[in-house]
């Protein structure tokens, strides 16, 4: 049965589809991150997926369960503990279906890619499970982040970050 609450953020989003609800320029890192790196990305309590990229391309995904083998080297690469299979979502898939599997599976993060897996976004699922984070809750974020660490360059468009030490570079 569902709430009151999570019809009224179904008949929201009746219509809409993946891409006008996703965060545009998602945060990504480098395919050959490294376990450490990762694990640095992890302790931001806002990162929950890394989206790690080669050529635009997705080629893998991270969460904090993927790096839960003990021990696990620093050095090692990051890909190798990657999922693929069932974290990315087409950005013309109905958000409103996507609301209920999302809160129901408990998925908070899927990106968003083209049929070549060209990364095109993220669908970020508000922690309280009612609707999706927007380019805008993610900036009003940012901002005091921003703000603190002076010596990082603002955010580009392609929201790439190389350095951890710089913000994180995930997915948010």
């Amino acid at each position: 049965m569902k709430t009151n609450r999570n019809a009224r953020n179904e008949n929201s989003l009746a219509g809409k589809q993946v891409r006008d609800v996703m965060i545009n320029y998602p945060k990504h890192v480098d395919s050959t991150i490294t376990v450490g790196q990762a694990e640095e990305l992890f302790t931001d309590e806002h990162v929950h997926m890394l989206l790690l990229v080669e050529n635009q391309q997705l080629v893998g995904t991270l969460l904090r369960t993927d790096l839960d083998y003990e021990p696990l080297l620093r050095e090692l690469p990051a890909r190798s503990f990657s999922v693929l299979s069932g974290r990315w979502v087409s950005a013309d898939h109905d958000a409103a279906e996507l609301l209920t599997r999302m809160t129901s599976q408990r998925i908070r993060r899927l990106a968003v890619v083209d049929e070549t897996l060209t990364l095109k976004g993220l669908l970020c699922l508000k922690r309280n499970g009612n609707g999706f984070c927007s380019d805008a809750d993610v900036q009003a974020r940012a901002l005091p982040t921003q703000r603190a660490s002076l010596d990082c360059p603002a955010p580009s468009a392609s929201r790439k970050i190389s350095s951890p030490s710089c913000g994180d570079a995930s997915s948010r």
